[in-house]
């Protein structure tokens, strides 16, 4: 989603959306990443 391309735009703005999406596991894959 959404996620997905904040993370291939810029990793710091991941960091805001997994924050907020703390549900998603997939965020904080790609945060770890």
């Amino acid at each position: 989603r959404v996620a997905t391309r904040v993370f291939l735009l810029s990793p710091a703005d991941t960091q805001v959306v997994a924050g907020e999406s703390a549900g998603r596991k997939a965020d904080g894959f790609f945060n770890q990443s």
